[in-house]
């Protein structure tokens, strides 16, 4: 017989150590530069964001960085780390009012990846395992989670022949499981792998991998269900059913739709769709239309397969990477330019009614009622 205090510690033995908690800080400087409160829908409300600090070479890619909620008065409302090592890559407000934070290795082949439920008062309250996990989250009305992930693996790099490559997946799960592969792009997106820019260079991002498209996006398609993903090297949003099927795509070299002068966006990041509209953070990198970075609201007739711009707000400044924009309930629209650290919220007209300076570069961004 195995003595009670010896079987005790076996069996502790067995059961992994609980994974480290975000760690509550004071968060960046953040200064409030702006604020209409007549006319700013976030002055009376607040913001959801992640930033990270910038490393030597000035390109955010380093480990330090902070998810957290900023008020509409331009105080830190809470401000979480993330253990040693890894990085946050998205802070995504849960329908429970929770926070969804994406965690894992900034770059890399690496099956590290998780996404936390986490509250200021109640810590981390539910874990799910997210392998190769990057760039963004959503929630599902019948709560199930859905993610961005990485495929690593040797594919035909058109024109450069067998070579290591990074895919992107959707997954879709259970919170507190391990999801299952929705689409996987090597697989269902049904143009062969082609060098579309420098971006795809050997080790550029990833090392020791050729990243082919840099999928940053995941928005429910509002028309039907499906999915859409922002493919950023390709300059294309994709569609896929909810059986994973590839419906159709939205720019670049293969695009299905045909765009009217000025609406074509380039190497951009979105979150919101809704009826017949995409709101856009168009990078712009070496764009044609404007000298910067823009959001442009696009009007998307899908019969018709014709795209129209209906809106846009600029800045003559390039996002190099980063940015976001999201439309708000009362019309304004509330923006994230990037790596220049600013967060911004824009009437129709295009004048700035709130704003502030998070002194480092900045994620996605989510209104907070």
């Amino acid at each position: 017989m195995i003595p009670g205090s010896v079987l005790a510690l076996a069996l502790a033995a067995c059961v992994p150590s609980p994974p480290p908690e975000p760690a509550l800080g004071a968060g960046p400087d953040v200064v409030l530069v702006t604020s209409d409160p007549a006319r700013s829908e976030v002055a009376s409300a607040g913001v959801l964001t992640v930033a990270f600090r910038l490393d030597e070479d000035g390109d955010g890619r380093d480990e330090e960085g902070w998810a957290l909620e900023i008020r509409g008065d331009g105080t830190v409302a809470w401000a979480v780390a993330p253990p040693e090592d890894l990085r946050y890559g998205r802070a995504h407000r849960a329908r429970d009012g929770a926070t969804l934070i994406m965690e894992g290795v900034p770059e890399g082949a690496t099956d590290e990846g998780r996404i936390l439920r986490w509250t200021p008062d109640r810590g981390t309250v539910a874990v799910t395992k997210a392998p190769t996990s990057h760039h963004d989250v959503a929630e599902l009305d019948d709560g199930r989670l859905a993610w961005l992930a990485h495929r690593f693996t040797d594919a035909v790099l058109d024109p450069i022949g067998e070579a290591p490559v990074v895919g992107d997946q959707v997954v879709i799960g259970a919170e507190g499981g391990q999801g299952s592969v929705l689409v996987d792009t090597l697989d269902d997106y049904p143009v062969p792998p082609w060098w579309i820019c420098d971006h795809n260079t050997l080790g550029r991002r990833i090392p020791g991998y050729h990243e082919l498209l840099h999928s940053n996006s995941l928005v429910r398609d509002p028309q039907g269900g499906g999915w859409l993903v922002m493919a950023r090297y390709l300059d294309a949003i994709l569609r896929f059913d909810d059986d994973g099927r590839f419906d159709w795509q939205l720019g670049g070299r293969d695009g299905d739709f045909a765009f009217d002068p000025g609406a074509r966006f380039v190497h951009s990041h979105f979150t919101d769709a809704w009826g017949d509209r995409l709101l856009v953070f168009d990078n712009g990198e070496e764009h044609a239309f404007v000298d910067g970075s823009r959001v442009v609201e696009l009007v998307v007739d899908r019969e018709a397969r014709t795209v129209q711009q209906a809106w846009s707000v600029e800045r003559r400044e390039h996002t190099r990477f980063l940015g976001d924009a999201r439309r708000l309930p009362g019309g304004n629209t509330l923006v994230a330019w990037g790596n220049l650290g600013e967060i911004q919220e824009v009437t129709p007209a295009g004048e700035v009614v709130w704003a502030v300076d998070v002194g480092m570069p900045v994620g996605r961004v989510e209104w907070v009622p």
